[in-house]
This record gives structure tokens, sequence and C-alpha cells, in this order.
């Protein structure tokens, strides 16, 4: 049997708070209004929150994943932001959002380095007392 070892206790704690609420955040969202994405959301949301909650072998590879969707996600938001700026569209408004996505990105890049350096899977041998 596999199990993820977490080495940074610290950062396994404030991964499940950040997707917890994240989950939390979504089935608010789904309560208010159905669509695809918020339904999308929740089930990668709760499958990733299954998997650390569980420690499953593949919690690493689930943490990774996400951390890549963030990564890419925000990035592509901040490219797009950038050049709605540089072809003439105002500047002021495009801030916050253009705030949030750095500090997504920023979130996303730490997750997936801590998760490279402190999460492993490791075998875990049960024995039988009879």
């Amino acid at each position: 049997m596999e199990k993820t070892v977490f080495k940074n206790q610290s950062f396994y704690a404030i991964l499940v708070v950040v997707v917890g609420i994240l989950l939390s955040l979504n089935i608010y969202n789904l309560v208010n209004g159905f669509t695809f994405m918020v339904a999308l959301q929740i089930s990668v949301s709760l499958l990733l929150f299954l998997l650390l909650l569980l420690r499953d072998k593949y919690a690493k590879t689930g943490i990774t994943i996400w951390s890549v969707l963030l990564i890419v996600g925000s990035s592509l938001s901040i490219i797009g932001k950038t050049i709605k700026v540089l072809l003439g569209d105002e500047i002021i408004p495009q801030i916050v959002p253009l705030i949030v996505n750095i500090v997504v990105l920023t979130g996303g890049l730490i997750i997936w380095h801590y998760n490279k350096t402190t999460v492993g899977v490791e075998r875990i041998h049960k024995s039988f007392k009879e």
C-alpha cells in the first residue's frame, strides 16, 4: 500500500484549508446558480480534497495538476489583460483583476514548489497481528 507523505505538516494544513475554502465557495456558487464551470470546479476541488484527507498515493499528482492549472490559467489571463491594455483599453478597470491573477500565479508556483520538494509517496507495510 502506498501513501502520500507530507514532510512539511504546515504545508499540508494550509493546503487542506485552502482547498476546503475553495470547495465551500464553489458549493455556494452552485447554490446561487448552476453552470457547467461551477460543477467542474466542484468536482476538481472535491477530488483533490478527498485525496488530501485520505493521503492517497495520487494526492501528489493531484496537487501537481491543480497547481499547473492555477499557473497556466492565471498566466493566460495576465497575458490577455496585458494585450488588452497594450491595444488601448483602459488600465484602471484591469488593475484589480490583474493583481488577483498575479496572486493566484504566485500561489500556484509556491504550491508547485512545495509539492515538488516536501511531498513524497512511500510504500507502507501493514503487519497483521493475530
